[in-house]
């Protein structure tokens, strides 16, 4: 058989397929080809206005205030009756003052003692009559200029300026002040180991603060000062083998309180201090005292035992 002999039967089917491919592109030409989608208008992306930063004020950079150093509580003193014993004799006096407590002196205004400190301490009891004041105090060289009491100096400073003083600041001198509780004016007694004394009464703290010293000035140390008898009684022990000084005073209750007992239970202000030189020629010796006293609660704060809230308390006990 001719291998390429086409039966009738098979050329209509080719016919027919060709005739139904030419309709299929026939039918696909004729249809409109659709218009691509437009792409979505794009919303423009606007930035919104930035809303105006809260003014800042700038403060200026201070540093932190320092804590002021807690004011110290003013020490108290339990002062106790004293057994019977003669004033004029040092052991008797030192025997009867043995259990009493002993308050030492200190500086406490600096961060530390002076070189030359030399140490003491204050004893205190009472009788009915009288407040009774023991001090015993190491000193190597004892000595103080004063010959009389209640007395005074013109003293040149290096700035040519003339001020008075009370002599017995000028050598080894104890110092008390004593008031009783209630505001009222106060005394100021000085003792030196010669037995020379200062006794001043000032109406308060500010009398004290406002006093110009030198000569002539219209409100002057000198009408602090009494004059006349002595208002307290005192002897001193001078031990040069020990080196050391001993002062006894005695106070009558009358002076402070116009009252001529003490009662247990009464409660009274009391500093003490020493003025210790380190000789004859020294003009400016080391000070100590048995209070907390201290420069300042700030630092214009100016050191003074007048101060009447830094005293110590004296409690009166059975």
């Amino acid at each position: 058989m001719n291998p390429f002999f086409v039966t009738p039967l098979f050329m209509r089917k080719i016919t027919f397929v060709i005739l139904a491919g030419l309709s299929a592109v026939s039918l696909f030409a004729s249809t409109p080809s659709a218009s691509p989608a437009a792409p979505p208008t794009a919303t423009p992306v606007v930035n919104p206005t930035p809303a105006p930063l809260p003014a800042v004020t700038t403060a200026p950079v201070t540093e932190p205030t320092p804590t002021p150093t807690p004011f110290p509580t003013p020490l108290t003193i339990s002062c106790k009756p004293l057994p019977k014993f003669d004033p004029s004799e040092q052991k008797s006096v030192a025997k009867a003052f043995k259990n009493a407590e002993p308050s030492p002196f200190q500086q406490t205004w600096l961060p530390e003692k002076d070189k030359g400190f030399e140490p003491g301490n204050v004893r205190l009891g009472w009788k009915p009559d009288a407040l009774w004041i023991y001090a015993v105090m190491d000193d190597a060289d004892v000595s103080n200029p004063t010959t009389k009491m209640n007395e005074m100096q013109d003293l040149a400073t290096t700035d040519a300026k003339h001020y008075r003083i009370v002599t017995t600041l000028l050598g080894d001198a104890f110092e008390m002040i004593v008031r009783q509780q209630e505001p009222a004016p106060y005394y100021e007694f000085h003792v030196t180991p010669q037995n020379q004394i200062l006794q001043l009464k000032w109406l308060d703290w500010k009398d004290y603060g406002s006093t110009d010293w030198r000569p002539g000035a219209k409100n002057t140390f000198l009408s602090h000062l009494v004059e006349g008898a002595k208002l307290f009684t005192s002897n001193v022990w001078i031990n040069r083998e020990r080196k050391q000084w001993s002062v006894l005073i005695s106070v009558p209750a009358e002076l402070i309180t116009g009252k001529k007992t003490i009662s247990a239970g009464d409660m009274w202000l009391f500093t003490s201090a020493r003025y210790d030189a380190l000789s004859k020629d020294d003009p400016n010796p080391i000070t100590s005292s048995t209070t907390l006293h201290f420069r300042s609660r700030n630092p214009r704060r100016f050191l003074s035992f007048h101060r009447a809230d830094e005293w110590s308390h004296i409690n009166f006990q059975k």
